[in-house]
């Protein structure tokens, strides 16, 4: 299985997951630069629109620019899926 960073930031990279044949919207996945899983951004179809899923395995925590740079990419996603 390839994975695809699909965004760098200052403490944590976006990784594109391979797409699920039963669902529409492609998942994320969020890990520091160890490689350890911080969440998922999955799109909940209860509010139409992706969301932070943190992992709950793990004590993350997440500051206002880590916050920040999560809102961007769900953000870009909102505008990828608005164009489709």
């Amino acid at each position: 299985m390839t994975t695809t960073v699909v965004a760098k930031y200052k403490w944590f990279n976006i990784i594109e997951l391979p797409q699920n044949p039963k669902r529409k919207t492609r998942d994320y996945k969020v890990v520091n630069h160890r490689g350890d899983l911080l969440g998922c951004i999955r799109f909940y179809t209860g509010w139409r629109q992706h969301v932070l899923v943190p992992n709950v395995n793990a004590e993350t925590v997440w500051s206002k620019g880590c916050l920040e740079d999560i809102n961007a990419f769900l953000e870009l996603l909102a505008q990828r899926r608005a164009r489709t």
